[in-house]
């Protein structure tokens, strides 16, 4: 079994970035339960959160059938 973070960092010191609206939706259409790690910069903080709590209400392959 294969496990898979996806983990976001940025140089801005106060705030933590998430990923943009298409990379919210290419992870929507190839893994969807892949959590997701945002860090401060100099890894003082992590933040987490599921693609759900970013993208809620989203489009995936299970729609098209």
């Amino acid at each position: 079994m294969h496990r898979m973070a996806i983990a976001i960092a940025s140089d801005l010191k106060d705030e933590f970035i998430t990923p943009c609206g298409i990379c919210r939706q290419f992870i929507r259409e190839f893994g969807k339960d892949t959590p997701i790690y945002m860090f401060k910069n100099g890894m003082e903080g992590t933040f987490h959160m599921t693609l759900s709590q970013l993208l809620p209400h989203s489009f995936g392959p299970e729609q098209l059938n």
